[in-house]
């Protein structure tokens, strides 16, 4: 996905299931264009619904697709990706584990970012 704009990485990221096709569409029907935080807010709650309903195996496009959104080096792309899913979403530490090697890696200083201990 190198190169993608934030618009096209979105796009991509809908395609991956019906379900957030069908958040996209109703996202830039109602507001009349895309909102890629709001919309990565749909992701994430589709990312805790199945982690919640345990078919973690339904996220594996959706996780390549992340993946590749942090490949390609976007700022804006990346920015989606560390406000909107992966500091908002609690639910990215039971993804860890099944995510590729940077989205793993964004996870695991996320994490050790908000549970660091303060003196």
């Amino acid at each position: 996905m190198a190169g993608a704009t934030v618009e096209a990485f979105c796009h991509a990221v809908a395609a991956t299931t019906p379900e957030l096709q069908a958040e996209l569409t109703e996202q830039i029907d109602y507001y009349g264009e895309l909102l890629p935080h709001a919309f990565f807010g749909d992701v994430s709650r589709y990312a805790a619904a199945c982690v919640n309903g345990n078919a973690l195996e339904k996220l594996r496009p959706l996780l390549d697709q992340i993946e590749a959104g942090l490949e390609g080096g976007d700022p804006e792309v990346d920015n989606v990706i560390w406000i909107s899913f992966i500091e908002d979403e609690p639910a990215t530490v039971h993804i860890r584990d099944i995510a590729g090697p940077k989205l793993k890696a964004a996870i695991e200083q996320m994490n050790a970012w908000m549970f660091r201990e303060t003196k």
